[in-house]
């Protein structure tokens, strides 16, 4: 399900490419009764994704750490996936950045495609051995090692 809100920008045209098969809701995080709806929706959840750039969702009391700690206590685990344009560690890990940005400077659309992966890996180890997973994903330079892939090709 795409949890946004009526008061963000969002891009009506590019729905029927990104959007195609999603479920949506509209949330506002300002409003307690809308964070208790998140919270209900994320305690149901498998997996969490958050695309939204650093430290907002910590504002809002549903960083990963918090998605977690809420979660501890169910059976089955949760993971929760975030990504970013420049990764969760280093200089820039603050810094927000759009996606068509980076896909400009790196020629590939594969964040997407890292995060299923650490998404299904994440849901395969749950299924053997149990517990919840956390699955960072960043645009930037994680779309260039793709092409290494490419014979004749650097990236």
């Amino acid at each position: 399900m795409r949890v946004t809100a009526s008061h963000l920008p969002d891009f009506d045209v590019l729905h029927p490419d990104l959007s195609w098969g999603k479920w949506n809701c509209s949330l506002d995080l300002r409003q307690e009764g809308d964070r208790e709806k998140l919270k209900a929706l994320i305690m149901e959840a498998d997996v969490v994704i958050s695309g939204y750039r650093p430290g907002v969702m910590e504002k809002w009391g549903f960083g990963p750490e918090d998605v977690l700690e809420m979660t501890k206590d169910r059976e089955s685990g949760i993971i929760v996936a975030r990504e970013n344009c420049y990764g969760w560690h280093g200089p820039w890990k603050d810094r927000s950045g759009w996606q068509q940005i980076s896909d400009t400077i790196n020629r590939y659309h594969s964040t997407g495609i890292n995060g299923f992966c650490g998404i299904v890996d994440a849901i395969l180890r749950r299924g053997e051995i149990g517990g919840s997973y956390l699955v960072d994903v960043r645009k930037h330079l994680s779309n260039p090692a793709l092409s290494l892939l490419i014979p004749n090709r650097l990236p």
